[in-house]
């Protein structure tokens, strides 16, 4: 650790990182404006409504053994980027944090889910599903998919619906199935990509690119607050830099009744403190844990990963919402 100035004494500002992101979360369950499938005609549905119980408790069981041993190669074994990348960052967080595993992480138990399955020709296939995971916890929204029949179902993306937050009715065929969509125009005004970019643009300076807003999304107007009281937390302490990218976008896209698109990405936020000279930063317990030291005397560097769910709008110029989120920290350096 650098030495401070003897001629200039340090002053110590208490920065408990965990209370400045408690205040993020929209937590809660939204309802869900539609039955589940009966699936009574239609060819290769992409899973049988009988059988969705069934796939998430054998999916149940193999992810809590591998998450009471923190084990990467057994989560492999059922989830893809980017959940994968940024659970498996949370393993190494936590065995950072809790080294005996003295608390484990809790367990997870699908109820009553509701899932959204479209019907395909062939292969891959893949459908959506929001269900409770652990009581008094908001619904989880989760994209799952499969290469073949023969294949394991595998997740890719797990986030969770907000409170308040309408969900958007979905396009239903005649026999109920949802209706797939492309992430790129005709059924996009804008690609996906490009909005996934945009929305790490807004985040990232407050300048979003052409395309559907969400300047005026709750979500994200929410992360923006939080991001600004980083600074002011800190005040003349440290100068903070925060940045967005885009990580991941789904080819999994549902059309919506409305005529617009419901779309999954995730992004990763990277937030660097810079101490400033005769300043030094003194972390909370439970961040000290990760970052090795309880006193940041240079720089304290955190990254984030960040899955969502979208509802994109049919007009290039509308407002899109963030329905669902889930934000996991995957990484935390301090010098």
């Amino acid at each position: 650790m650098p030495s401070r100035p003897r001629h200039t004494p340090s002053r110590r500002f208490p920065l408990r990182m965990t209370a400045l992101f408690a205040g993020l979360a929209l937590t809660g369950c939204s309802a869900i404006g539609i039955e589940k499938n009966t699936f009574e005609s239609g060819p290769l549905p992409a899973l049988n409504d009988d059988r969705v119980d069934g796939v998430l408790a054998t999916i149940d069981t193999t992810l809590n053994e591998a998450n009471a041993a923190r084990d990467p190669e057994l989560l492999a074994t059922l989830a893809a980027d980017p959940l994968l990348a940024i659970d498996v960052a949370g393993y190494a967080l936590d065995a950072t944090a809790d080294p005996e595993n003295v608390e484990p992480l809790p367990v997870v138990a699908h109820a009553d889910p509701t899932a959204f399955v479209p019907r395909f020709e062939g292969y891959p296939q893949w459908f959506v599903t929001a269900s409770s995971i652990r009581p008094e916890t908001p619904l989880r929204l989760e994209v799952y998919g499969r290469e073949s029949a023969a294949a394991p179902w595998i997740t890719s993306l797990s986030t969770d619906l907000l409170a308040d937050v309408e969900f958007p009715e979905l396009a239903l065929d005649d026999a109920g199935y949802v209706v797939v969509a492309t992430t790129e125009p005709p059924d996009l005004p804008t690609a996906v990509e490009d909005v996934a970019a945009s929305h790490a643009a807004l985040l990232s300076a407050g300048e979003a690119t052409e395309g559907p807003s969400l300047a005026e999304d709750p979500w994200t107007t929410a992360r923006q607050t939080t991001d600004a009281q980083r600074g002011e937390v800190v005040a003349d302490a440290a100068e903070v830099q925060v940045a967005y990218e885009v990580t991941s976008v789904l080819p999994q896209a549902l059309k919506t009744a409305d005529g617009g698109t419901l779309v999954f990405y995730a992004l990763a936020e990277e937030v660097i403190y810079q101490v400033q000279p005769t300043f030094f930063l003194q972390l909370d317990e439970a961040t000290a844990a990760l970052a090795g030291t309880d006193e940041i005397t240079t720089s304290l560097t955190e990254r984030w990963g960040i899955q969502l769910a979208v509802y994109v709008p049919p007009e290039a110029d509308g407002t899109a919402r963030v329905i669902a989120a889930r934000v996991d920290r995957i990484g935390l350096t301090g010098t």
